[in-house]
């Protein structure tokens, strides 16, 4: 488990926040620069920044320049409120139970290293960096600006708080980490998901394709950007099909499905939940029919990962949903 990227908030004409003579984006540097030493992540940071929104746009920029689907990324701010505020808090995708359980960690290891309380894993479904990246994206408010205390164990502790954070992934001094070898199960093309209540089911099937699709398997029906969904490898002749069974089925203006080219389809300025609803939708109605059926939920309490390619070893997959997922190991078959 790597880190690709890591950054430091703000930059540029927008110094973040300020408190106890100090600025937010002067302080994540100094954080980020030793978590770049310790891991060699891609520095994602932006300092050329002509406004708030520049920085943003060039920050995500960077980073879906070198990202995956299921790469992890850092975004390092500090929290700003009254003088009395304390505490560490780390944000995450809410339907990303891996980046969630990862920012738990951290969260509970940061607060241990300064002594100060833990706010816990946060959902950042509305934060720029976290809706707009690829991959797991993880913003770590180390503390708060204005909190005299905070600042003061933030700024003397860096080197045990940063250990802290890329520990977390594996990394030991500065060594990347070592991959645990697979389980001994049997190899396939197949692998299933069994025992899920409905929830879990209609919850996973687009968390599983984010994550797979295109790293394992082929890569052809998931959600890109924001409120966008690509249909893509559409066989010669289906195109149309496709999209017009989306206008007319679906009831999406004509103006928001975009023929890219002859195999691909994007869907795109759909709402967020519209987008994590629909994903599952297509999948369900398109592969298949026109499509190679690769992650679908077609049989109850169950989720299929299937056409795994000759040469990736099955075990990956089932390693990675046991691990990242909390998927108990006799559920998977």
């Amino acid at each position: 488990m790597t880190i690709k990227t890591a950054h430091a908030g703000h930059g540029g004409i927008d110094p973040g926040a300020v408190g106890n003579g100090r600025k937010e984006a002067e302080v994540a540097r100094l954080y980020n620069s030793k978590i770049i030493q310790l891991t060699g992540a891609v520095n994602a940071t932006d300092d050329t920044a002509t406004s708030v929104n520049d920085n943003l746009n060039k920050i995500v920029a960077k980073v879906n320049a070198v990202s995956g689907n299921d790469d992890w990324n850092l975004s390092i701010h500090l929290n700003a409120a009254t003088p009395a505020a304390t505490g560490v808090e780390v944000f995450a995708y809410s339907s990303d139970s891996a980046g969630m359980a990862k920012a738990a960690e951290i969260s509970a290891k940061l607060a241990n290293v300064y002594g100060i309380p833990n706010r816990g894993a946060k959902a950042g479904d509305g934060l720029f960096v976290i809706k707009n990246t690829k991959g797991h994206m993880l913003l770590i408010e180390l503390g708060f600006i204005s909190n005299a205390n905070d600042l003061n164990q933030v700024l003397n502790k860096i080197d045990a708080a940063c250990n802290a954070i890329v520990g977390s992934f594996g990394y030991n001094g500065g060594t990347a980490p070592t991959p645990s070898p697979a389980p001994q199960v049997p190899s396939g093309t197949q692998v299933k998901v069994v025992g899920l209540t409905a929830d879990m089911q209609r919850l996973n099937v687009p968390q599983f394709q984010q994550k797979y699709a295109g790293i394992y398997l082929a890569n052809k029906i998931h959600g890109f950007a924001k409120g966008g969904i690509e249909l893509n490898s559409i066989p010669q002749g289906h195109i149309d099909t496709i999209y017009n069974s989306l206008i007319t089925d679906y009831k999406i203006p004509a103006a928001q499905v975009k023929k890219v080219n002859s195999t691909t389809i994007h869907v795109i300025g759909l709402a967020d939940d519209t987008q994590r609803n629909w994903i599952p939708q297509f999948q369900k109605k398109y592969a298949g029919i026109y499509l190679g059926n690769d992650i679908n939920g077609n049989f109850h309490q169950t989720i299929e990962l299937n056409n795994i390619p000759t040469g990736t070893d099955a075990a990956v997959i089932r390693k990675s949903l046991a691990e990242d997922f909390k998927i108990p190991e006799h559920q998977i078959k």
